[in-house]
């Protein structure tokens, strides 16, 4: 409370025998002087005692606006008087100072045409629950006031009392429905809620006025003060001091003390500012009503409600039109431009000539035309001529959620990889809705209605925002190949509109199955000294689909070929292993030949481990030993060494011999 508005605070020293301060002084507007602050032996409390002194009422600033009487002005004499002080005008040289004089002119002119007008204006606060459309048709209602006024004819009266009875039914709907929101809002808050009763069932009336002054609280307090220290007095106890009782300011000497009840009653008071309450009036009565404010505007024209697939009946009205022209000649309201007498959509607006009720005449589709741009021009009903200023006016098609999501296609065939990791996204769907845009309506989330088949260890999920789908687990190509999800898409309109889509994930096979040697055993013959193509074919099983990097062999030879005698390759169509001969081997040297061969595939092989698949490094690769058995040929004896170089003396007799020669045949006995 003290720091609610400015006040200063007296009280700087503890006012109780604890030490603490519990008795506060504060002064507002007024000047506190010689303040003592004394013990009481009959009490716990201190005793406060001070003089109020200079007291003034709060200053309020006036609000003030200037007008002129336009409407008074003698166009002609003011014409007059403006083409006589603009003759000098064309003298002056300078632009700025022709600009000048033109404005002064214009300004003395109309000071003494229409001199300006100071008003004062009193700040009045706007109840909640008025909303614009209730200020809307509470300035309509003084239009027609003011316009049947001045014409006093019958269908200006009854059109004056439907737009009043409109407002009057406005302004109870918006009441009744802020304080139904109002009630809602504080279901969790009892006490707010409780306060929020009481003042609907009792409303607190306005404070009654009061001649109390500062001067008179400061007497009441200071007889109060003086009659507790003559009770001290008479009770002998001579040893307690206490303070001389302060002397009021002469100020105070003009005042009769208030009695403590008016004290009391002051107090709970606080002061409002008087709120002026319209009187209602008896519309049946037409010399009950009184002319009201002139409104500053020439169009007013409610918010034109124009509902996507209005069902009806039509015409139906959709809006209210006025210009403050109809107060003094007969007006015809005329309409125009798309929607009226041009495409798109022409004839669907139509307006009421006399009233200005605008109606639409049948349903319209928000996604072909959202906005229609319309002419409102006002008419002199005997001469045809306009009167006003056109209004150009956007009416807007209110969207209503008449379009489910749409996805670009009805059936999407994804191929997809069996040793895919599912945590990443596999596809992503998109679909559009066709109502209005960044609303509810057309914002759409998606979701799985249902995964076929329904696999134990893989299950499918879509995000509902962006559309990715992602899973859970390990796919599994001999389980299922196909894989077909059904997705929706929603929108979030009051009543959710939706549509679904197939996406049919075709597995593509992984290598999850190692090639496997068929028979453990292998033997072949070849003979010594030639080379010889597929002299060996070496086959295996694979499980996995055929003519993919998954079952596709390959084949490597661990040991036996060190001095690069084989070759092995792979068929394409059988997937056997070829064994050739690149160079002629030796009988003599070992006549049986071990070569140990091992097969894998050409894509890694993959496992399954905790729902997550992961690359095998670890896998024992098939394995066998091939016998060859290399067959003996008759080989021709070599000499040893090829050559020999043999001298002797010039005369050597025949029959001498020259030299030994030595020649092996390799061939085994």
């Amino acid at each position: 409370m003290p720091g609610s508005t400015p006040k200063m605070e007296h009280t700087n020293s503890p006012t109780h025998e604890d030490g603490i301060s519990l008795d506060l002084v504060f002064s507002r507007l007024c000047s506190v002087d010689d303040f003592t602050n004394s013990p009481l032996p009959l009490s716990d409390h201190n005793l406060l005692s001070f003089s109020i002194k200079n007291c003034h009422p709060a200053q309020v600033t006036p609000t003030f606006h200037t007008y002129r009487n336009i409407q008074a002005i003698n166009t002609q004499k003011l014409m007059k008087n403006l083409q006589s002080s603009l003759a000098p005008i064309f003298s002056i040289s300078c632009p700025d100072s022709a600009l000048k004089h033109y404005n002064e002119t214009l300004q003395s002119a109309l000071d003494e045409a229409a001199p300006p007008i100071h008003k004062t204006t009193q700040y009045r606060r706007q109840q909640p629950w008025h909303t614009l459309q209730t200020r809307f048709l509470q300035q309509c209602s003084r239009c027609t006031e003011r316009l049947w006024r001045k014409s006093n004819l019958p269908e200006d009266f009854i059109h004056y009392k439907f737009m009043l009875k409109t407002y009057n039914s406005a302004l109870h709907l918006s009441k009744q429905t802020y304080f139904n929101t109002l009630i809602t809002s504080l279901s969790n808050n009892p006490k707010r809620l409780f306060d929020t009763f009481q003042s609907l069932l009792n409303p607190r009336e306005q404070a009654p006025t009061t001649d109390l002054r500062a001067d008179d609280l400061a007497n009441y307090f200071k007889e109060k003060i003086d009659h507790i220290r003559q009770e001290i007095i008479s009770q002998s106890l001579h040893s307690i001091h206490c303070p001389p009782s302060p002397t009021a300011s002469s100020s105070l000497s003009d005042f009769e003390p208030v009695t403590e009840e008016e004290v009391i009653a002051s107090l709970g008071e606080q002061p409002k500012r008087a709120v002026q309450k319209r009187v209602e009036r008896d519309v049946g009565n037409a010399d009950s009503f009184r002319p009201l404010r002139r409104s500053k505007r020439r169009w007013v024209l409610t918010t034109i409600v124009l509902e996507e697939n209005d069902p009806g009946p039509f015409p139906k009205y959709a809006g209210d039109l006025f210009n403050d022209r109809a107060e003094n000649i007969s007006v015809k309201y005329l309409i125009s431009g798309p929607g009226v007498d041009e495409p798109p959509e022409e004839h669907l607006f139509q307006i009421n000539d006399h009233t200005g009720q605008v109606f639409v005449n049948r349903p319209i589709d928000r996604e072909k035309t959202p906005l229609f741009v319309i002419r409102f021009d006002a008419a002199e009903r005997a001469t045809g001529k306009i009167v006003d200023k056109s209004l150009i006016f956007n009416v807007e098609v209110k969207d209503a959620n008449d379009n489910a999501p749409v996805f670009d296609k009805n059936t999407y065939d994804v191929p997809v990889k069996e040793t895919v990791n599912l945590d990443n996204p596999v596809f992503q769907v998109t679909a559009i809705d066709h109502d209005k845009e960044d609303t509810r309506n057309s914002k759409v989330s998606y979701y799985l209605v249902n995964q076929i088949p329904d696999l134990p260890n893989v299950k499918f999920s879509v995000d509902p925002v962006n559309g990715l789908i992602r899973g859970k687990g390990c796919l599994n190509y001999e389980a299922a190949n196909i894989i077909r999800l059904i997705v929706g898409a929603r929108d979030s309109g009051t009543e959710p509109l939706a549509s679904t889509t197939t996406v049919i994930l075709r597995l593509e096979d992984g290598n999850n199955n190692m090639p496997v040697i068929i028979g453990n055993k292998f033997e072949v013959s070849v003979p010594e000294g030639v080379v010889k193509n597929d002299i060996f074919r070496l086959k295996v099983e694979d499980k996995d689909t055929p003519k993919t990097p998954a079952w596709r062999a390959k084949y490597k030879i661990l040991s036996g070929n060190e001095n690069q005698n084989y070759n092995l390759t792979t068929d394409p169509e059988t997937n056997e292993g070829i064994l050739s001969i690149v160079s002629p081997l030796d009988f003599e040297g070992t006549p049986t030949k071990i070569v140990v061969i091992s097969v894998e595939n050409e894509e890694p092989f993959y496992t399954c481990k905790n729902g997550k698949l992961e690359i095998e490094k670890t896998v024992v690769r098939s394995s066998v030993n091939v016998s060859i058995n290399v067959i003996d040929s008759n080989d021709a004896p070599i000499f040893s060494p090829t050559s020999k170089t043999i001298r002797e003396k010039e005369g050597l007799k025949p029959g001498s011999v020259l030299g030994t020669f030595n020649a092996t045949d390799p061939d085994k006995v």
